[in-house]
């Protein structure tokens, strides 16, 4: 939804808000991916490709700015 949000949005502020609404959403699948490994259960995931999945849960969980 973001994605398509950003798509037809052209305002700075806007931008920015999604900016942060999608790294919040990116640490948020991190977060549930760590807490599913550590059950010992996998996830496929359903609304995004699982290269984009892939992408997301392998690499460092994002810092919000201050």
């Amino acid at each position: 939804d973001l994605r398509a949000i950003r798509a037809v949005v052209d305002n700075a502020d806007l931008l920015l808000v999604i900016d942060h609404l999608e790294q919040g959403s990116r640490n948020h699948l991190r977060a549930f991916h760590d807490n599913l490994a550590r059950l010992g259960a996998t996830y496929v995931p359903k609304y995004i490709s699982q290269a984009d999945y892939d992408a997301i849960v392998t690499t460092p969980k994002e810092a919000g700015v201050r």
